[in-house]
């Protein structure tokens, strides 16, 4: 309402004398209420028309006094921004204030849009140079995150080749502690097979001493025999004729006496039989413990060679795994071209070290198969020799049943024999009695004859059991010592394994510890990488900004001149 009064200082200055007066006017009537009609005093009324017009020029004086510092202020603000002209010079001329500062602001516009001129050609410029900028910069960053893929793929590669390395020197320790524990069960082994040997030595000194024992019982047997048959055909001549009966009983004593005689010794030496088959026996059931447990070393021993055969086949597959790596890295190596040389010599290093491997596991398992072949054929001696040890046991106890049998039989004839001497000295005391006791002397004669064929028959088979065990006993011996020269080739196998797998082992750690330096140094490579990577995300961010900046400017240069041509 009041703003077309107050467009200049005049016209301000004229509102506000206008102002002044109109309070003066209206003071009277408002002091009126207070002070009725003498509020309308002449004198009173002159003075508040004065007071009231002090007061509008009081007021237009601070109000120009404030408009001129915050002109003189934006008048050299605008001079300077113009034309550089000097405000004093304009304002003494006596113009206006509000008409110099539209001229000022007049000439601030032209300026300010000679500048937007400018900025906007200049900003047309920037703008494909900022394009070009931009794409070049998102080339690098994609460059650098293709890097950044593959220098972590290749890290990746790398440590995997690493831990493949560090899983063989680990298998390979493994194997290096079996070949340990199997040098340890072939000296085992070992040892059980001379204890065998040297109580098969024991056994066969003890089947010789058995067999020459029993060869004399048999002849003490057959002497007997024969005193027997002399007896009993002293007998019958003592019932053919009476008149022979003091000269037979003389003869029978005699014949009775050497029997007594021989039957002791027979008694005698069947017990000795039984001591000594006792001792076979124990020694015999000792070879057959010593058989199990070489049985059950065996076993073991094949068990064991089927367990580094498994850990051979994991070996293959390392090998296998280790080719890829190598072709992976030669791979890797081409791609990188002059960086990735070392990749190369890496991978020939991987392939060579694959080769090796896969010769010494070929070695090695070929010797596993010639050891699987030794020691089946082991296994089937150890296997007969335990059947046979078995065997020896069942024929020692037989032998020493026959021998109880034996001692039986001549303890029966000595009791027959003194029975006989009994009876003859009854027929020395009474000549009547001597045709009935020679009766009954006749019957016992052929009862001693019969149990003394029997004894005689016992003797001969357990003659032939001795043989045959002497036999045994000496293709076992021949066995134990096929047996102890496989032992021995199987172990100096093992230790040649043993130092193979050693060098290996080397091998293995020192490819490790390349692998490691690989590591480090692609590591370092893929942190520079990344740093560059980040610097450059950092550039395009800036020149995102720039950019935005730029579009903005743009824009707001376009508004202003769509503005300024309206």
């Amino acid at each position: 309402m009041f703003r077309k009064y107050l467009s200049s200082l005049r016209n301000t200055y004229i509102f506000m004398i206008c102002f002044g007066l109109l309070m003066g006017i209206v003071f009277p009537f408002y002091s009126a209420i207070f002070f009725g009609s003498s509020a309308f005093n002449p004198l009173y009324v002159a003075g508040c028309l004065t007071a009231g017009l002090l007061v509008g020029c009081f007021s237009y004086f601070c109000i120009k006094q404030v408009l001129k510092n915050y002109l003189e202020k934006q008048l050299a603000i605008l001079s300077n921004l113009a034309d550089g002209a000097d405000v004093s010079i304009a304002l003494k001329s006596g113009k206006d204030e509000m008409h110099v500062l539209m001229e000022y602001h007049e000439g601030l516009i032209s300026r300010v849009l000679s500048m937007i001129d400018n900025l906007t050609s200049l900003t047309a410029e920037i703008v494909p140079l900022y394009e070009k900028l931009k794409d070049d910069a998102h080339v690098m960053t994609d460059a650098n995150s293709e890097q950044v893929r593959k220098s972590r793929a290749a890290l990746q590669s790398v440590e995997g080749m690493r831990d493949s390395f560090y899983l063989m020197r680990s298998n390979i320790d493994q194997i290096a502690t079996r070949s340990t524990e199997q040098v340890a069960i072939s000296a085992q082994i070992s040892g059980s097979i001379k204890t065998v040997s040297e109580n098969m030595k024991e056994y066969s000194v003890s089947v010789i001493e058995s067999s020459a024992s029993i060869e004399e019982m048999l002849a003490s047997v057959r002497e007997t025999g024969t005193n027997v048959e002399g007896l009993a055909e002293s007998t019958e001549q003592t019932a053919s004729s009476i008149y022979e009966i003091g000269r037979s009983i003389s003869e029978v004593r005699d014949h009775v006496t050497r029997t007594a005689s021989c039957s002791e010794d027979v008694q005698r030496r069947a017990s000795e039989g039984m001591l000594a088959m006792v001792e076979t026996l124990r020694a015999m059931k000792e070879i057959e413990e010593s058989s199990n447990v070489s049985f059950e070393s065996i076993s073991r021993l094949a068990v064991q060679s089927e367990q580094v055969g498994e850990t051979l086949t994991v070996i293959h597959e390392m090998v296998k795994q280790t080719n890829l790596l190598s072709l992976n890295a030669s791979i890797i190596s081409a791609q990188a071209g002059e960086s990735g040389k070392a990749f190369a010599v890496v991978a020939d290093e991987v392939r060579n070290l694959a080769h090796r491997t896969a010769q010494s596991a070929a070695e090695i398992d070929a010797l596993l198969k010639s050891i699987r072949e030794e020691t089946i054929r082991v296994h089937k001696h150890v296997s007969f020799g335990k059947d046979k040890a078995a065997e020896g046991v069942r024929v020692a106890e037989n032998t020493n049943e026959l021998l109880g049998r034996i001692g039986d039989s001549a303890s029966e004839v000595l009791e027959m024999v003194r029975r006989i001497v009994s009876a003859t000295d009854e027929e020395a005391s009474s000549s009547q009695l001597i045709s009935q006791e020679a009766a009954k002397n006749i019957e016992r004669v052929k009862h001693v004859l019969k149990a003394v064929q029997e004894q005689n028959l016992s003797s001969s088979q357990m003659v032939m059991i001795l043989g045959r065990m002497e036999d045994l006993s000496k293709r076992i011996s021949i066995a134990i010592q096929e047996q102890v020269r496989g032992i021995q080739l199987y172990t100096h196998g093992l230790h040649e394994d043993n130092e193979n797998i050693r060098k290996l082992s080397d091998t293995a750690l020192a490819e490790g510890e390349n692998a490691g330096e690989v590591v480090a140094f692609v590591e370092e490579t893929g942190a520079l990488i990344e740093v560059n990577a980040a610097k450059s995300s950092g550039i395009m961010a800036d020149i995102e900004a720039i950019a935005n900046l730029t579009y903005r400017l743009k824009k707001e240069m376009s508004e202003f001149k769509h503005d300024r041509k309206e």
